[in-house]
């Protein structure tokens, strides 16, 4: 569950880094894309979950 006042919050985190210069946001906890996803932001998003579980599956895959 997102509590209330959740993705206010992160998108004006996020507001405020862009306003700084970040171009790119990189999402490092697991909470992160459950109020924020790449569809939410103009620049490059990363989500490190995402990212672990891909680089995981072509370990295990590999021949």
């Amino acid at each position: 569950m997102v509590p209330d006042g959740a993705r206010a919050w992160i998108r004006g985190v996020y507001d405020r880094l862009r306003e700084r210069g970040a171009q790119g946001v990189i999402s490092g906890c697991t909470e992160i894309p459950m109020v924020l996803t790449a569809a939410d932001v103009d620049e490059p998003y990363f989500d490190s979950m995402g990212l672990h579980v891909e680089a995981a599956l072509e370990f295990a895959l590999r021949d």
